[in-house]
């Protein structure tokens, strides 16, 4: 099996901070961060977006895991219909 892959999603510019912080801790996984378009940044790959439905609805069977630094409201909303089976959805962390 190899490395689980893991989504980090960000919607402002404290929550890309976060998710740069949360990087360290997440050394033995294949991850990919997101953040929206025109946030200040140093990472060397994120992954820009326009909204949030895009990055959730094609991410959701490329992740093991996607964690959201933003309101758990909005999570909530954008993947109720993407729900199928706790045997195959991504783990979702808010």
């Amino acid at each position: 099996m190899g490395k689980l892959k893991i989504a980090l999603v960000s919607i402002n510019q404290p929550s890309l901070n976060s998710a740069s912080k949360l990087l360290d801790y997440l050394e033995d996984f294949e991850v990919d961060v997101y953040g929206k378009k025109d946030l200040e940044h140093n990472l060397e790959n994120l992954l820009t977006y326009e909204k949030i439905d895009t990055v959730l609805q094609e991410g959701w069977k490329k992740y093991d895991a996607i964690i959201c630094i933003l309101a758990m409201g909005i999570v909530v909303r954008k993947i109720a219909p993407l729900l199928e089976s706790k045997a195959t959805d991504p783990a979702i962390i808010v």
